[in-house]
């Protein structure tokens, strides 16, 4: 099983920019929280062990979402979509889609955090399959995306004029069951 650890990624006391074998500052004029690195190197294992169970024993789950474009969408309009919340922590280590034309910006509506800046093609995010063939899955993300349970992505589609309807399908490790 991999073993990760926590290591600050800023010195204690401040987040200030150091070159290599500067010293820290005497007084940085940032105040020191009791326990706070204690907190954040707990937080951090956790979710790092998690991660590490399930890239370990994790069984395959896949999320689909409809992208919600509709027929023969004019380009440039855009469609929101969210995937269906579920209650067990989801390792998303790929996707595949229908579509690869149209752009799409992705959220994790639980966290308010964004998995892109920008509307970003499809076909950079998710690997492209005709609906009447079957394509095996070829590749994955470089890092695999935690997604906590409960937490769904907020997807916002903009077509490109050519492309209707469509699905994207998030490849993903749920946590295994035992069945006794």
């Amino acid at each position: 099983m991999n073993n990760f650890s926590f290591q600050r990624t800023y010195p204690p006391g401040g987040s200030y920019l150091h070159g290599i074998g500067q010293q820290q500052p005497a007084n940085s004029g940032q105040v020191a929280v009791p326990g706070c690195d204690n907190i954040l190197a707990a937080s951090a294992d956790a979710r790092n062990q998690r991660v590490a169970f399930l890239l370990e024993y994790g069984e395959m789950f896949w999320l689909p979402v409809s992208l919600g474009l509709g027929t023969a969408p004019a380009a440039g309009t855009t469609f929101n979509s969210t995937t269906t919340s579920v209650d067990f922590d989801l390792l998303v280590i790929g996707a595949g889609s229908t579509l690869k034309l149209s752009t799409i910006d992705i959220r994790d509506s639980a966290r308010q955090r964004l998995l892109t800046n920008a509307l970003t093609p499809i076909a950079d995010i998710a690997d492209f399959h005709i609906s009447t063939t079957l394509t095996p899955f070829r590749s994955s993300w470089p890092r695999p995306y935690l997604l906590p349970a409960r937490s769904q992505f907020a997807l916002t589609v903009s077509a490109d004029g050519t492309e209707s309807n469509g699905v994207l399908t998030f490849y993903c490790l749920q946590p295994p069951t035992y069945n006794a």
